[in-house]
């Protein structure tokens, strides 16, 4: 099981704009589940409003909101590729980085051992 919440905002947007029911499948709280079988994008587990990963449960949870600052969690398809853009561009941040880093350490040793 998932420590936190996971959920796909499409799934929530659809079923709020058909005026379906709004839930939490169970298939969303396995861990090894990472992405929505029926739009095939990434599971959220941060709130795209506050950034916080929520709970499974809160006394404050209601399905398809933010138990933190209770915003609506769903995203509309077309909206998705945003999300998705903006965390690959992070994720490639966090990458050179860490190479940058890694790249400094390494010209450190060497210089050391020039002196030694």
């Amino acid at each position: 099981m998932r420590p936190h919440s996971a959920w796909c905002p499409i799934c929530f947007e659809d079923w709020k704009q058909n005026n379906q029911p709004i839930y939490e499948p169970l298939i969303w709280k396995l861990k090894v589940i990472n992405v929505c079988p029926s739009h095939q994008t990434l599971l959220q587990t941060k709130c795209q409003n506050c950034q916080k990963i929520l709970p499974q449960l809160s006394s404050r949870s209601q399905p398809g909101y933010c138990s933190k600052c209770y915003q609506w969690l769903g995203i509309k398809k077309d909206d998705i590729h945003d999300i998705d853009q903006y965390l690959l561009e992070k994720m490639s941040l966090k990458i050179l980085k860490n190479a940058l880093t890694y790249q400094q350490e390494e010209i450190g040793k060497h210089s050391l051992n020039l002196y030694v």
